[in-house]
């Protein structure tokens, strides 16, 4: 059944960048949705293939499309995307979801996440803020199907009960199949310079200020190909990163661990700052952070073993975690 327009709006932001090749089929596929009273708001990073083209035709032939011109230049995704936020925001749409250049959404990806954003709405609170995910089937760059489910090729599954412990560490968000009220877009935005990806500090302020609710079929069609700038990798006894050489390997993660914590110390002020933050999820965040203010990285290793935080890949992926927090070095303590 095809929707009608109500009071509710939808805007759907698109960061594009040289994605010309598979855009045109992502662009079908939302125009094809089965709730058809959104707004597309893409705002190109500065491509030098065919992209802008291809979206200037959308926007001509389907008011609904709008591709948002300014002079900031290069911003990267998160920053791209957080700047499509502040639009969404400054517009006062009800609800906005991420969509990637690259992927297949189903026909009824906005209907069925919009009705659970709305269930959730009503189940709590509508000014409380909502991230909404899916899971995902992954394909490949000639669509065909690598996996049907994302969470079991990455060996990942949501968390209900107390996601902080896992997301401070670890992401299990896939941004592409978000959708966020307008409550969570009011707080979480502007993305901060320190926030790893987009995705990430919007599943981060969700699970420390409201509520992290899971769709468990899939909403899309997920692409991986060589130009991802991130894409899944299928579960390994290893993380991915061992096949440049246990060396850079190791300081991957330590890099990796040392951005968690400062994009903890700014999910941290921003708590501080605000009276509705979850009373678990602020403990939480203090137990991670009191890690790293042990006077000894013995003493440091013994807080981390409470049990506060933990990765969902198994005893190898948690083993490195806590090796990295006792090899993180006290300089950089919080």
């Amino acid at each position: 059944m095809t929707s009608q327009p109500s009071d509710t709006t939808v805007a759907i932001v698109m960061a594009t960048y040289n994605g010309a090749r598979f855009l045109q089929e992502q662009l079908d596929s939302i125009a094809n949705q089965t709730y058809t009273d959104w707004r597309l708001l893409i705002r190109d990073d500065g491509s030098s293939d065919e992209t802008v083209d291809i979206i200037e035709r959308a926007a001509h032939a389907d008011p609904r499309i709008e591709l948002i011109r300014d002079n900031d230049g290069n911003l990267g995704p998160s920053l791209n995307f957080s700047a499509l936020c502040e639009i969404a925001r400054a517009r006062a749409f009800d609800y906005v979801f991420f969509a990637d250049q690259d992927d297949v959404w189903h026909s009824d990806k906005l209907a069925v996440s919009l009705e659970s954003l709305q269930a959730e709405e009503r189940r709590t609170d509508r000014t409380r803020p909502i991230l909404i995910h899916s899971d995902l089937v992954v394909i490949d760059k000639r669509g065909a199907v690598l996996d049907s489910s994302l969470m079991h090729y990455k060996g990942f599954h949501h968390v209900d009960d107390h996601p902080l412990r896992v997301l401070l560490v670890q992401n299990f968000v896939t941004g592409c199949s978000v959708a966020c009220n307008q409550a969570l877009v009011q707080l979480a935005t502007p993305v901060p310079s320190v926030a790893q990806m987009h995705d990430y500090w919007y599943a981060l302020c969700a699970a420390t200020f409201g509520e992290l609710a899971y769709l468990p079929r899939p909403t899309l069609n997920y692409r991986q190909h060589s130009a991802n700038n991130l894409g899944a990798r299928r579960r390994t006894i290893l993380p991915s990163s061992f096949h440049l050489g246990p060396r850079r390997a190791w300081q991957n993660g330590i890099t990796l661990l040392e951005e968690r914590i400062t994009q903890a110390r700014e999910l941290h002020k921003m708590s501080c700052q605000h009276p509705n933050a979850n009373a678990d999820a602020q403990k939480t965040l203090d137990q991670f952070l009191n890690i790293f203010q042990a006077p000894t990285r013995g003493e440091r290793l013994l807080r981390a073993s409470h049990g506060h935080i933990h990765c969902q890949r198994g005893i190898v992926y948690n083993t490195l975690l806590y090796l990295q927090i006792f090899a993180v070095p006290t300089r950089r303590q919080i």
